[in-house]
């Protein structure tokens, strides 16, 4: 172990001399942990004004982008009105179409059949439609019912058979077909036509 001592030093001397320097060592040490401790602090304080920063920019992008926000809004909700309306155009096309078809098939059936059949109405509701007339006789129904599936609406039944006024009024239930679609359509509300045979 070497030991240093400046004899041209008096003992208060030297001791004071050992008291500056451990000042200094506990000075800087001191200094040293100040320094680590406030640099924690230091960060935080950058990161919070980085996050500042960030936000003022957000809350100006927020305040730009909202009409156009409000604008997308409201040009999906127009979309979607017009999505709605022209499903509804498209049903009752083919509803319109189906109709088409059924006064037609029903006209021709009521003029190849040999008895004097009347139809007083038509009815559109749901997957099936509903004619409904008087004939002479029952068989002048049954007739008519066979006449139809020749004309193409197959699958009529009869659903309600009753003498009324010296006659015989009847109500024939049939299968919607799909038309050209191919495609079954969704209940819509009843629609009513009147069709009388000539």
């Amino acid at each position: 172990m070497r030991c240093d001592m400046d004899f041209s030093q008096s003992p208060a001397q030297r001791r004071r001399t050992r008291e500056r320097n451990f000042y200094r060592v506990l000075v800087f040490f001191l200094l040293l942990g100040i320094a680590l401790a406030a640099f924690p602090g230091w960060r935080v304080s950058l990161h919070t004004a980085s996050l500042e920063k960030a936000n003022v920019l957000l809350t100006g992008e927020l305040h730009t982008l909202a009409p156009q926000a409000r604008q997308t809004a409201e040009l999906r909700s127009q979309i979607a009105a017009l999505e709605k309306q022209i499903t509804a155009h498209q049903q009752l096309g083919k509803r319109r179409q189906q109709s088409a078809q059924l006064l037609r098939a029903a006209a021709q059936a009521a003029q190849a059949s040999a008895g004097k059949i009347r139809l007083h109405r038509l009815l559109l509701q749901g997957d099936r439609g509903e004619l409904r007339g008087q004939a002479a006789s029952a068989q002048e129904v049954r007739d008519f019912t066979a006449a139809l599936g020749a004309a193409g609406l197959e699958g009529a039944t009869l659903h309600d058979l009753h003498v009324e006024d010296g006659a015989y009024a009847f109500i024939l239930a049939i299968p919607l077909p799909a038309l050209q679609t191919g495609t079954s359509l969704a209940p819509a509300p009843a629609t009513a036509a009147k069709v009388a045979a000539p």
